[in-house]
């Protein structure tokens, strides 16, 4: 689902591509995208440090080395269970929030938030393009 000050909630198509780094200093990065709209693509950079704040401000039960499986594991949710919802909620032209929801009769839970922001440099496109495009050698 995506929210936007903009226009009406609406239900579309995201796809959520998560890439774990460990060269250098442990990342996860994630991308999110939608296939009908070309401009739609937010990204998160997660470092082990930021994910520890992260982790203290939203009391999330698990560590760094887990958060790829863990948000595997909630996105499938999100598919497969009608209760669990991801929302993109965009707050204004170059950020958003990503949020993983669980709706109960009772209340909506929040598991996960994570801020997100809009491709809007050419090397961030660069890089990202180059993640999508098979590389020819």
């Amino acid at each position: 689902k995506i929210k936007s000050n903009e226009h009406e909630d609406r239900f579309e198509p995201m796809t959520i591509s998560i890439i774990s780094s460990v060269i250098g200093k442990q990342s996860v990065s994630i991308h999110i995208t939608n296939p009908s709209d070309p401009l739609l693509l937010f990204y998160v950079d997660l470092s082990e440090l930021e994910f520890h704040k992260l982790k203290s401000e939203q009391c999330l039960l698990f560590d760094f080395q887990n958060f790829v499986s863990f948000l595997t594991n909630m996105l499938d949710m999100c598919i497969n269970d009608e209760n669990f919802v991801c929302i993109l909620h965009k707050k204004n032209i170059n950020e958003g929030v990503l949020v993983i929801q669980e709706r109960t009769k009772f209340k909506e839970n929040n598991h996960l938030i994570l801020k997100c922001f809009l491709y809007i440099d050419e090397i961030c496109l660069y890089q990202y393009v180059c993640l999508l495009r098979p590389l020819h050698l």
